[in-house]
């Protein structure tokens, strides 16, 4: 069963591959691919062993000689030795490019075992100029170059995913083009063939990516991904494989980042999806309602009833992970077992969360006590919307993801859980104590299961394709069982009632 899923979901993510490269790529810009704040670490194995990390922080719009750009800085660390070079590299750097991704800068320091050097470039009017700093010297650098070129500097995986996100990517072109290397103040030639798209592991996860095979300047493979992400880059003669660190779990991350007016203009297409779907799955239900301001009253507390999970999931889940996974793991303990308690976390808080304003609304609704399946249903509606806008807004906004796209087929599929679970509680509060107390349960150990899956993926058992499929039937039988559940209680009062 699990193979034909896999084979299902390979052959949609190749199918959505083909329709995002289809995307102009003139259309894309730095800060779409790498939006402010978005973090990069790419881990430098030799074989099996680790011998270095690069991480890239995107510090949005910034300048650089009066050129405005984007900056990215850039911290570099590695260990040689396994290389059979008895050093330790280590750069901080703050590279400039513009809006398309052509070279403006680097602001460089270089220490290189215990000696430290300086590197300051800025290009403009057709010359590379800055200068070299090392011992208390400065040598002048002044190197004429063309108008517009990208940078490819040793080890910055960042400016290669960079080179590769900015252009239309076909399988069968092959890119030529010329590029600077900063650290060495050289050009080189760079011919990349686009060999094929291929199933990749990096890390913890895995996806559909481009095969990009570099010819030069150096025999290399980079796989980027459809959101033009460079998940991984092998350099065969060397056995050397760097990859890109992604936890899964980030994706569940609340946004922390203000929204201002313009974000949400921004992402009205991705909020219009959200509430037609959210809409459609109601329709039966406010067809009948639409004039109860009771339902509207629930979709706006419901939505603004997510915030809670700031001061009580985010904090708990972060003093759980610090007080006793990350000890427990180092002392040998089971991902697995610690696993199960943050995913009961996660379905405990946010179903108690989402249960507040539906009890709440109960008692101060007078209107809706005799109906409050319908106030669960519309509170937990606006809980799932405001949810999924918030969680998957910026990645809309920076062009990471697009309308059609597995995260947003995902989100969609949860507002249609929570409104489940709405529904079953809200069905439940007219039926006593006990029923409440079922109810909740059940919501809570469906959506505890669904978080639980997320380890998986992180333990390379399953591919994250699967996971999402899997997640999506597991809501799907839940929205049946709930169905025939309510269906048949409707029947028994009936029943006692003739």
């Amino acid at each position: 069963m699990l193979k034909i899923m896999a084979k299902i979901s390979q052959i949609l993510s190749f199918i959505a591959f083909a329709c995002a490269l289809s995307q102009n790529a003139a259309s894309i810009t730095v800060d779409k691919v790498r939006p402010e704040g978005s973090k990069r670490i790419y881990q430098f194995m030799l074989k099996d062993k680790k011998f270095g990390q690069l991480e890239s922080v995107a510090g949005g719009k910034s300048s650089l000689d009066g050129i405005e750009g984007f900056r990215f800085d850039e911290d570099l660390k590695l260990d040689m030795t396994p290389l059979g070079n008895q050093y330790k590299l280590s750069i901080k750097n703050r590279h400039y490019i513009g809006a398309s991704g052509q070279y403006i800068g680097d602001e460089m320091k270089i220490t290189m075992n215990d000696q430290e050097q300086g590197l300051y470039l800025s290009h403009k009017d057709n010359t590379v100029s800055g200068y070299f700093e090392r011992d208390k010297s400065r040598q002048a650098i002044t190197i004429p170059m063309e108008s517009r070129f990208f940078s490819l500097d040793n080890y910055m995986i960042d400016q290669y995913e960079i080179f590769l996100a900015m252009r239309n990517l076909k399988v069968g072109d092959t890119i030529r083009d010329s590029i600077f290397i900063p650290q060495t103040m050289t050009t080189a030639p760079v011919q990349v063939v686009i060999e094929a798209i291929s199933m990749i592991r990096y890390g913890n996860m895995s996806d559909s990516a481009l095969v990009c095979h570099f010819i030069e300047p150096t025999d290399q493979i980079a796989y980027i991904t459809k959101d033009r992400k460079l998940v991984r880059l092998v350099q065969p003669s060397q056995n050397i494989t760097v990859e890109l660190y992604e936890n899964p779990l980030d994706k569940y991350k609340m946004q922390s980042k203000p929204v201002s007016i313009g974000d949400i203009v921004w992402r009205m297409p991705l909020y219009a999806v959200y509430l037609i779907f959210g809409l459609a799955f109601s329709f039966p239900f406010i067809k009948k309602n639409y004039r109860k301001a009771a339902v509207y009253i629930a979709i706006v507390i419901g939505a603004i009833s997510y915030n809670l999970l700031k001061i009580t999931h985010v904090p708990l889940q972060e003093w759980y992970i610090s007080a006793y996974v990350l000890p427990g793991i180092k002392a040998g303990g089971s991902l697995y077992f610690y696993a199960i308690f943050s995913a009961l976390f996660a379905g405990l808080i946010q179903e108690l969360v989402i249960f507040i304003p539906i009890i709440l609304l109960y008692f101060v609704l007078k209107d809706i006590a005799k109906t409050p399946m319908l106030i669960g249903i519309f509170s937990a509606l606006g809980f799932g919307i405001y949810e999924a806008g918030a969680l998957t807004g910026g990645a809309f906004q920076s062009g990471t993801i697009g309308i059609i796209s597995w995260t947003v087929f995902e989100r969609v599929l949860t507002i249609l859980f929570h409104m489940t679970a709405g529904a079953l509680v809200g069905f439940s509060l007219n039926r006593g104590t006990k029923f409440i107390g079922l109810s909740l349960l059940a919501a809570i150990v469906i959506h505890a299961v669904a978080s639980y899956l997320v380890v998986f993926v992180q333990r390379k058992i399953i591919d994250f394709a699967i996971f999402e499929i899997v997640v999506a039937l597991i809501y799907l039988f839940f929205l049946l069982g709930v169905y025939l559940w309510i269906k048949r209680n409707r029947v028994r009062k009936t029943a006692k009632s003739d």
